[in-house]
């Protein structure tokens, strides 16, 4: 028996598949995918037959069309549902751990999803300031690390950060990276969104920052075939630009030196060991003598004792005064609520405090509950049911059409299945044990027996 059969045993051959119904060509990318990459075993012959997944996209969204039980198979393709990617490979593949069903979802969106991406450079400040600040693609749990880091981390991709300089225009910090020094390259979607990001000289880069392994690697190929390391930037310049309150507006430095020096004749700022000016603040203001003012209350304060809450620095009162939602991971002042998830390891429900925007999207309000959508089921008229309903026993699974149907609908049948009493005819009846049989088949084969 194949890996495959023994994750999921009802397989069949095929050759050439297609649409019954309109004679086309079925899709094979999916399943393909499947095989390559979660049952290196299969052979090129076999496929998810009871299944079929077929992926699409809706929007930028990633979605899996499939049967998910023998009933909706017999019923045709308008019968297959549309799954999220982890859902779909879940119900294919229902003893991957969460460590690998995470990776799989990750692999199917990078290498199946139709996002379409352009690698770009440039060196003039509107180049720098498009590709921190530009609005971002959807994230999809890109590995990070000492040289990968997730885009959506990145403090200097914030438009608050932007400072007036000594004539009164807003510049923002990333601006100071256009000495002529210094090239940023760039990845975007067909749709203008930013994927991936990374600063360099001719010799040495700052980290890649990126929503995905895809865009990231696309970089990280830019630079290999340069042969630009990652060792330090010292010696290299950036603007100097003068901030009205004070300082320079200038970038944090993702490398050491994180310090800078004013050279030629002031218009500049070279990075030095020993340098005068830290280039280690997030504020978008180096050497500013410490000075900011808290987004939400506008106290002023110490750049030092700012925090991050809803991508705004604030201050340590309001920062107390704020929620930490699970779901983002991170701080936010909307008001937070219990959201239950499933674990398919222990069989108990989870709580987590997700904030209202993460619930208005990623959550649905069953049997008085807040529970994650990825976990819900569906009952045999599409309402919503909660995993622990049915660990719980409040719903069954038909042994006839396979649907959800509630406890108190459960008929237990003289064969031994067990059925929705609304699946019955006339000719079953119930016996005193509470056992249904169906009085029809003696009278059928007492008439084939005359």
């Amino acid at each position: 028996m194949t890996m495959l059969e023994q994750l999921f045993p009802n397989v069949l051959e095929f050759d050439a598949p297609r649409n019954p119904e309109t004679g086309n060509n079925l899709g094979r990318r999916l399943v393909v995918w499947m095989q390559e990459n979660l049952a290196k075993t299969v052979s090129e012959n076999h496929l998810v037959s009871a299944a079929w997944p077929n992926v699409h996209m809706q929007g930028d969204t990633l979605q899996v069309n499939l049967w998910l039980n023998e009933s909706d198979l017999l019923k045709g393709f308008s019968a297959r549902r549309t799954l999220k990617p982890g859902k779909a490979v879940r119900h294919l593949f229902p003893r991957l751990s969460d460590s690998e069903l995470e990776k799989a979802v990750d692999s199917i969106r990078a290498e199946l999803g139709e996002r379409k991406y352009l690698l770009k450079t440039g060196t003039d400040a509107d180049s720098f300031v498009r590709a921190y600040t530009g609005n971002q693609a959807p994230m999809q749990n890109p590995s990070t690390g000492h040289g990968r880091k997730s885009l959506a981390n990145s403090c200097m991709r914030h438009d608050s950060i932007r400072h007036r300089d000594t004539f009164g225009n807003l510049r923002h910090p990333v601006e100071a990276y256009a000495s002529g020094d210094f090239t940023i390259v760039w990845v975007e979607t067909d749709k203008g969104l930013i994927a991936a990001r990374c600063v360099h000289t001719d010799s040495s880069h700052a980290p890649i920052y990126g929503v995905c392994e895809k865009s990231m690697d696309m970089i990280q190929k830019y630079l290999a075939n340069r042969n630009i390391g990652d060792d330090d930037w010292t010696g290299y310049s950036l603007l100097s630009i003068k901030a009205d309150e004070g300082g320079f507006i200038a970038p944090y430095l993702d490398l050491s030196p994180q310090a800078l020096t004013e050279s030629n004749c002031g218009t500049l700022l070279t990075i030095e060991h020993g340098g005068e000016i830290d280039a280690s603040d997030y504020g978008g203001i180096l050497n500013s003598g410490g000075n900011c003012t808290c987004e939400n209350c506008n106290a002023r304060m110490h750049e030092d004792e700012s925090f991050w809450v809803d991508e705004t620095p604030v201050c340590e009162s309001c920062y107390e005064d704020s929620h930490y939602c699970e779901r983002y991971e991170e701080s936010t002042f909307e008001s937070v609520q219990v959201v239950f998830s499933w674990s398919t390891r222990s069989n108990r429900s989870h709580t987590q405090y997700w904030c209202e925007s993460a619930i208005d999207s990623y959550a649905e309000y069953v049997d008085g509950e807040y529970w994650d959508s990825d976990d819900l089921l569906s009952d045999s008229n599409g309402d919503y049911v909660t995993p622990k309903q049915l660990f719980d026993g409040e719903y069954f699974e038909s042994g006839w059409d396979g649907e959800l149907y509630p406890a108190s609908d459960m008929c237990e049948l003289s064969t031994g299945e067990y059925v929705a009493r609304g699946e019955l005819t006339d000719s079953w009846q119930v016996d005193s044990n509470g056992i249904w049989h169906d009085i029809q088949l003696p009278l059928e084969l007492e008439s084939e027996a005359a």
